[in-house]
């Protein structure tokens, strides 16, 4: 909800004080319009958290905690089949190399809980990853040998003209650079060596003070980040706690 006070300054302070001090209410933003109009934005307060008639806690608790067993059994088993590594996993996917010879640790399946083949038609040729939610396929169809490259990174959208700064080359590069400074136990790496500044000439923003939707320019920084491991030699991450054999 929207609310407008304008005209008279003492009763504008006063009903915003007022307005703020409210505990039934949630401001969540304050603009001023002109010197004599102030737009509040505001929702009803609610103390308790109402639950959807279709929503239930513990049943999200149960199966994430459910899915993340299952994840970790699909990693055992990679891990422990022969000529296999295990290469990045994420939420509810794996991926990992292995010998064609000694056949795929993991099965695929059409029913509930079963895995799936994501590019069934495409054979992975080259995988680079830079932290969690961040990594970059190069594939080969198996038929037409046309080569195809896939790159997926939280936080930034990857429009045409991101892409032109932000692809698999320039994203393999920055992540390389990133895994010798941090194995080299070098804490003063380059920022500008392993960051890709990202521009955005046409970022739609709301403008509230007039009522509109202009077009700004905005910048972003992707840098590779590893918060889960120690980045060793190779670029290989080992668990924290890691002791080398």
């Amino acid at each position: 909800m929207q609310w407008v006070v304008q005209n008279d300054c003492h009763r504008l302070a006063s009903e915003l004080r007022a307005l703020l001090d409210n505990p039934a209410v949630e401001v969540s933003s304050v603009d001023q319009l002109t010197d004599e109009c102030i737009l509040v934005t505001y929702a009803a307060g609610n103390e308790w958290v109402e639950e959807h008639e279709c929503s239930n806690i513990v049943l999200s608790l149960w199966t994430t905690s459910v899915a993340r067993l299952h994840l970790l059994r699909l990693m055992q088993t990679v891990a422990r089949a022969q000529n296999s590594v295990l290469i990045y996993t994420d939420t509810d996917s794996v991926c990992f190399a292995h010998r064609e010879a000694d056949g795929c640790p993991l099965q695929t399946g059409p029913h509930l809980g079963d895995l799936s083949d994501e590019w069934p038609d495409h054979e992975l040729v080259e995988f680079v990853s830079g932290g969690c939610k961040q990594y970059a396929l190069r594939m080969r169809h198996r038929q037409s040998g046309e080569e195809k490259t896939v790159l997926k990174v939280r936080g930034i959208t990857l429009s045409a003209d991101a892409c032109q700064l932000l692809h698999f080359d320039t994203f393999k590069r920055s992540v390389l650079h990133y895994a010798m400074c941090h194995s080299n136990e070098d804490d003063d790496d380059d920022d500008d060596i392993c960051s890709i500044l990202i521009e955005y000439p046409n970022f739609l923003r709301p403008n509230i003070k007039d009522g509109t939707v202009i077009s700004v320019k905005l910048s972003k920084r992707y840098r590779p980040i590893v918060t889960k491991g120690v980045v060793g030699i190779n670029a290989i991450v080992h668990d924290f706690g890691f002791i080398k054999a």
